[in-house]
């Protein structure tokens, strides 16, 4: 992650680069965005992995790669979940899918583009 800082003087512009060197930078976007999201899950949301072969713009059909599924806490199933389809429709969108019955909410994030 960088921050850059534009300092301007009577006539010149000088901006300023600061590179943080930190582990989170190294991972992939996914990797990050899911850890973060850990922190907003509880026990009993409902997770879905869903995949399909192309995005249409007005109606796209999902297909669910396992049955929905209870989150207990361990995110390393989830990420193992999302690598093993993946792996078998590495051609494939794929996305996340998190309801929240007791807040009556619904969130869809797209982990995988075969792009």
């Amino acid at each position: 992650m960088s921050t850059v800082a534009i300092v301007q003087n009577a006539s010149t512009v000088v901006i300023h680069a600061v590179q943080f060197h930190d582990e989170a930078h190294l991972q992939p976007a996914e990797c990050r965005m899911l850890s973060r999201l850990e922190s907003c899950l509880h026990r009993g949301c409902i997770i879905s992995i869903e995949h399909t072969e192309q995005i249409q713009p007005r109606y796209t059909t999902w297909k669910l790669w396992e049955p929905p599924s209870c989150y207990d806490g361990d995110m390393d199933a989830v990420h193992g979940a999302i690598a093993r389809c993946r792996q078998a429709h590495c051609d494939h969108h794929i996305r996340l899918n998190i309801e929240d019955l007791s807040y009556r909410s619904r969130l869809a994030l797209m982990v995988h583009r075969p792009h």
